[in-house]
């Protein structure tokens, strides 16, 4: 396979010891193996540890960062991002799972499009099984207006070219800490490129399946009120247009 160069994986951890080591396995799994994978573990409590460094003894791909305190899923993954030396960056979360030509296919699509950033379709899993059902990106390039519409850019699918458009940071507080990465890079007039195949898999837990949608709206809205700085009237007309998103793909799970 064809070298695109040093791909940064970067994977956030919080007591995630009945999953982590399923979606370590994953990205060494991987058809391309030019990456290094950034395991930042939020000062877990729970074996996460114990199974990091089992993989860590036998894979020099693997570099582990441990937070005194627990620091939150987006200041992790702004750790493992200022530690990384790759040309792209990308991200997979310790419970979800790449399938094993995801870097290879998508790379490899991004250096034919010319592509600076780039996200795909991905799958479900609930209870431990892989749903039939996936969420499917849109044909068209999504710029900073689209994105505040539909969120279908997701942390498990989308990477970026940082030796094109450099390095860029999650938000600090604890709300949709990549969303507001994509909003941030978008902004820049930078526009993402659908891949139109599944690349990963999403877990969906019973609790997150069961939160209630209607306290996720006004989530939504408040963030684009504070972290983006929207008027009260577009802060709301994108939020109605993000949550009927959000219900149809909320109902056909």
């Amino acid at each position: 396979m064809k070298s695109f160069g040093l791909v940064s994986v970067v994977m956030a951890n919080y007591n995630e010891d009945l999953y982590i080591g399923d979606a370590i396995q994953s990205v060494l799994n991987q058809t391309y193996n030019e990456f290094e994978l950034i395991i930042v573990d939020d000062n877990s409590t729970d074996n996460s540890l114990k199974i990091i460094n089992k993989y860590k003894q036998y894979d020099s791909r693997i570099i582990l960062i441990q937070n005194k305190i627990n620091l939150g899923s987006g200041n992790s993954r702004n750790r493992g991002i200022s530690m990384a030396k790759g040309n792209y960056i990308t991200f997979l979360d310790s419970d979800d799972l790449w399938s094993f030509d995801k870097l290879g296919l998508h790379l490899n699509f991004m250096v034919l499009k010319k592509a600076k950033i780039s996200h795909s379709n991905y799958g479900y899993i609930i209870d431990d099984v892989i749903l039939k059902k996936h969420f499917k990106v849109s044909k068209k390039l999504i710029g900073y207006n689209e994105i505040l519409k539909r969120t279908e850019m997701s942390c498990l699918t989308t990477i970026y070219n940082c030796g094109e458009i450099g390095k860029h940071f999650m938000s600090e507080d604890r709300r949709k800490q990549d969303y507001s990465l994509w909003l941030n890079i978008l902004k820049l007039g930078f526009k993402s490129l659908p891949f139109n195949q599944v690349t990963g898999y999403y877990r969906i837990n019973k609790k997150e399946k069961k939160q209630n949608i209607f306290k996720k709206y006004f989530s939504h809205y408040y963030f684009l009120r504070e972290n983006q700085g929207l008027s009260i009237i577009k802060s709301h007309i994108y939020s109605m247009s993000w949550f009927k998103n959000a219900i149809f793909r909320y109902i056909n799970l």
